[in-house]
């Protein structure tokens, strides 16, 4: 694989100058090709992991201070040897009791490997002569796991690998990059996704062999750890075995016992207290040695206390810490009666001790602490724990009065010192959390009967307690919220939802320390639901509807029945939406079709607004929900406002989406107006039209009272919308209406024969002839009939349809005085093609003007043509083929469904009362060259053209959109 390179060093100057890396190439007004593949490389890194275990390892190295000439031993290992020199089995799995220092010695392995591959006069060089080469070639990874957020997962695990693995390899790098910007985000958001691109990696790799640690693989969750082992089977038993090396640490857990002990791809390295026995003494001398300078201790005392907890720990550095940090805290005489004393032995017994010495007045904050923090879903800031702290006490009615203070608790900020012995505060980030997972164990524990009778049994509680503590927590800081954002009563009667929700984001942003209450208080209600429904904030409830709304969305979102009908019972917004939910209440009780939440739901003033209930009957038509429109569909319930459009409206949401059953329900409400017009002047019925829902049309067709014949803004019946649809079954349908007008006119007095024949539309035409009522020969505001429009369109076969009829009146003039005969002599004239075709279709062309046609269409088609083409053009000319000749390169567009010359045609596209038409000229003449007026004229007669075309079209649609 390629050399690692530095590739997010891309900096902008002004002018939209672009420097790339350390090279020298510029490129003025954008970015060059390496600078646009270092910034998709940058943002491909940066969406592969939320976090950095670079930054993990960094405070790790800077919690532990590992004391130097400890965990040395491990490179002595004749596991560690075979794993790391690529022998034995793939997986080395060291497994000890809490509190060994797993995590310690999963840190100086880093370490070790990392500062190897950089130089070769380290001790893993020294100890594992062997190893040089194979540094050198080998691509490692780390990640150490917590029960913090991001990292207590194994698409975490995978995703902080792969991470490291793309800063070293750019080859590796190229392959993500190019699954990031096929796929997006989604790619490294699974373990398939992730391990996909592994595997490619793999395949272009030339002898290149993966080497990875995950620490504390016991944090993970438990199902997410049987991912990881189902993908450890897989690489064993592939092509990959040997190319991917893991050392895994963690607690003796039964599943990774049994997924991987001294498997077949696994082998175990149990860290007992003969491993670490040197370490643990080696650490007793220096910081019993440091604790004496510190205290003034005497030779004597200093080397009882080393003595006492060499003998008392049992293997455990943890307890050995614990311990000395709380001798820090006595005197020496107190220090000499311990020692006379029976020390507590293991964990569990120290962390008693530590508890019982907090003094009775801060018990109960502590224990309230204690309770936070194990709730937490991971690591939480000083601030944070200050804010919660001010909670202990507070009610509604004071927390208006102290609101300053939950806003900047800054004055509260050493309230988590009350712990300090078994909280562990990061100096540089400010967030604690609990030493070491076993203190959480600890707590929740299910205590013995002598535990029960002792002074620490108060320090023990369980999980479902620490979730209701931090539920009250999160509650009583969004009342706070709440009565910051919410307007005087004066004027709350305009204030939604909505605007609460936007205030709510606002205040957050400027007090980011409240964030997770918001965002977790609900986790925590469900995670304590038994005790949250019996001490029940029911009046907390009455004075903040806001939140009431909030927790009813979540509760009907998970389908909680006990918490939905408690809340009910309060002034609830059903179609409130906040937070990250995208669905309201009510609209999640239509998808599930549960009319008997949504009884409950109409029952409140503030759900059953007009607004509210034509959101609702749109949802349930796109659910296609009858039972639930029924419930909704009452007049009096959907009557219109200013705001919310009427019941046709409803009608038009079940057209569009073509629910024919629910149409019909919605027809047979009393008082529902068949014929509305939205602001385009489009029925319904036209709207069905339009969108060819044929199902739809047949029911109004047969509904009482409709209206076939109304009209839009621009003149067009329901039956010119389905004959400029070129639909002929949708014209026979209309047709059979009694009340159909055959005839009816549009603004440019087009009737739906001459959008039929514009449009080439032959089965449109052919229904169209097959009604008696049908008046062939009608003109539009330009006097010219269907044959016409036929002729001058090229549509052959349409126009010897019309002739075929024997109904027409050829003879017949338009405004310019014109008839069929003189349109057909002046095209044909131009192309002979044309004049075959009408030749063939019963239409002889007759002598007259040409320069008649010409100017009328000087006047209404660009593009215009030159006075010196002109006169060419209406010379004589005794023959088709000298006319074709002389005659300028102006044509009129063929259709393409032509019955002949349909192969070199290019599609026709007409519009009422115009004709589109393709020009090209000689642009070595001289006149055309030089006419700056000529060029002006021809691009704004394109543009009007153009824009006459869509624009009609476009506000049509956006009209049946708005509808």
């Amino acid at each position: 694989m390629g050399s690692y390179q530095d590739i997010s060093h891309v900096t902008t100057g002004t002018l939209g100058i672009t420097q790339v890396g350390t090279g020298n190439q510029l490129y003025l007004g954008g970015q060059t090709r390496e600078a646009q593949r270092a910034a998709e490389r940058a943002a491909c890194l940066k969406a592969v992991c939320p976090i950095d275990p670079d930054d993990d390892l960094f405070e790790l190295q800077r919690e532990r201070k590992r004391s130097s000439g400890t965990c040395e031993w491990l490179l002595k290992s004749s596991k560690v040897a075979q794993w790391l020199l690529g022998h034995g089995k793939d997986v080395l799995w060291l497994t000890g009791p809490p509190g060994i220092g797993k995590t310690t010695l999963g840190v100086f392995l880093a370490e070790q490997i990392l500062e190897s591959k950089l130089s070769s006069k380290t001790l893993l060089h020294e100890m594992i002569p062997e190893a040089g080469c194979l540094l050198k070639k080998m691509s490692f990874a780390y990640f150490f796991c917590t029960e913090q957020q991001n990292h207590d997962n194994v698409v975490a695990v995978l995703q902080g690998l792969l991470l490291q693995l793309l800063r070293q390899d750019e080859t590796l790098l190229d392959i993500a990059r190019a699954a990031h910007q096929q796929s997006g985000s989604v790619c490294f958001g699974s373990v398939e996704g992730l391990w996909k691109i592994l595997r490619e990696a793999l395949k272009n790799s030339s002898g290149t062999q993966l080497y990875f640690l995950v620490d504390a693989l016991d944090l993970c969750h438990r199902d997410s750890r049987q991912t990881l082992f189902a993908l450890l089977h897989q690489i064993a038993d592939g092509c990959m075995s040997r190319t991917i090396r893991w050392v895994i640490t963690s607690r003796t857990e039964e599943d990774i016992a049994r997924a991987i002990g001294d498997g077949f791809y696994g082998e175990r390295l149990e860290l007992e207290t003969g491993l670490v026995n040197n370490d643990l003494q080696h650490y007793l001398k220096l910081a019993t040695d440091e604790l004496g300078k510190a205290r003034d201790y005497s030779p004597e005392l200093k080397h009882r206390v080393q003595e006492r907890l060499q003998a008392n720990s049992e293997g455990t550095f943890l307890w050995v810490a614990l311990v000395l940090k709380d001798l820090k805290r006595c005197t020496k005489a107190e220090v000499g009666e311990l020692l006379k004393e029976a020390l507590p032995t293991g964990l569990p017994g120290i962390y008693a001790r530590i508890l019982e010495r907090i003094e009775p007045r801060r018990r109960e904050h502590a224990i309230f602490l204690l309770q936070v923090v194990a709730a937490a879903s991971h690591s939480r800031t000083v601030t944070e724990l200050a804010a919660a702290s001010l909670t202990r006490d507070a009610t509604w009615h004071d927390v208006r009065h102290e609101q300053s203070s939950f806003e900047d608790p800054s004055d509260h900020g050493d309230a988590y010192e009350v712990l300090l012995p078994i909280l562990y505060c990061d100096p540089v980030t400010k967030r604690a959390r609990f030493i070491h997972q076993s203190v959480k164990d600890y707590l929740l524990r299910t205590p013995s009967t002598a535990e029960t009778r002792g002074r620490s049994r108060h320090f023990n509680f369980s999980t479902q307690t620490a979730h209701h503590t931090m539920f009250t927590v999160c509650w009583r800081l969004c009342q706070i919220m709440d009565s910051a954002i919410r307007p005087s009563q004066s004027s709350t009667s305009t204030f939604t939802t909505a605007d609460w929700y936007t205030r709510l984001v606002e205040y957050m942003r400027t007090h980011e320390h409240l964030t997770y209450f918001w965002d977790h208080m609900l986790e925590h209600a469900y995670a304590s639901l038994e005790r949250v429904l019996v001490t029940f904030p029911e009046e907390d409830l009455r004075k903040s509807p806001f939140l009431c709304d909030y927790w009813l969305q979540s509760a009907v979102s998970r389908n909680n029945t006990s918490i939905t009908q408690r809340l009910l019972t309060f002034n609830i917004d059903a179609c409130a939406l906040m937070g990250s939910m995208t669905t309201s209440a009510m609209s999640i009780s239509i998808t599930r079709n549960d009319v008997q939440l949504m009884k409950r739901f109409l029952l409140h003033p503030r759900t059953k607004s007009s607004a509210y209930i034509y959101q609702a009957l749109v949802v349930a038509i796109v659910e296609d929900k009858h039972d639930m429109v029924k419930l909704l569909l009452p007049r009096h319930q959907i009557a219109p406002t200013p705001d919310v459009a009427g019941p046709a409206t409803v009608l038009r949401a079940a057209s569009w989406h073509n629910r024919v059953e629910i149409f019909e329900t919605i027809l047979e409400q009393v008082g529902i107006d068949i014929n509305e017009q939205d602001a385009g002047g489009h029925t319904v019925l036209m709207q069905a039209v339009a969108y060819e829902r044929y199902k739809i049309i047949e029911v109004m067709l047969r509904t009482p009272g409709v209206d076939v014949n109304l009209r839009d803004l621009q003149g067009c019946s329901a039956l010119s919308l389905a004959a400029k649809n070129c639909s002929g079954r949708m014209v026979e349908l209309l047709l059979a209406h009694k009340d159909i007008d055959v005839n009816s006119k549009d603004r440019e007095g087009n009737t739906p024969l001459a959008h039929a024949v514009l449009r080439n539309a032959i089965q449109v035409v052919q229904a169209l002839l097959g009604d008696a009522r049908l008046e062939m020969d009608t003109s539009d505001h330009e006097g010219r009939t269907p044959l016409m429009k036929a002729i001058a369109s090229s549509h052959a076969r349409i126009a010897k349809t019309l002739l075929e009829t024997g109904r027409l009146q050829i003879g017949g003039e338009d405004r310019l005085g014109l008839t069929a005969s003189a349109w057909a002599e002046a095209w044909c004239e131009e192309v002979p093609t044309k004049r075959n075709m009408l030749l063939e279709a019963g239409i002889s062309p007759e002598p007259t003007s040409q320069r008649k046609v010409l100017e009328y269409e000087d006047w209404h088609w660009p593009p215009i043509v030159s006075s010196r083409r002109l006169d060419a053009f209406t010379k004589d000319s005794p023959s088709t083929q000298s006319s074709a000749t002389s005659s300028p390169s102006y044509a009129f567009t063929f259709d393409s469904t032509s019955t002949q010359s349909s192969a070199t045609s290019s599609p026709n596209y007409a519009v009422p009362g115009a004709f589109q038409a393709s020009w090209s000229s000689d642009v070595s003449d001289p006149d055309f060259r030089s006419s700056r007026l000529f060029v002006n004229l021809v691009v704004g007669a394109a543009l009007v053209q153009a824009v006459a075309i869509a624009l009609p079209k476009l506000l049509y649609f956006l009209d049946v959109l708005g509808g």
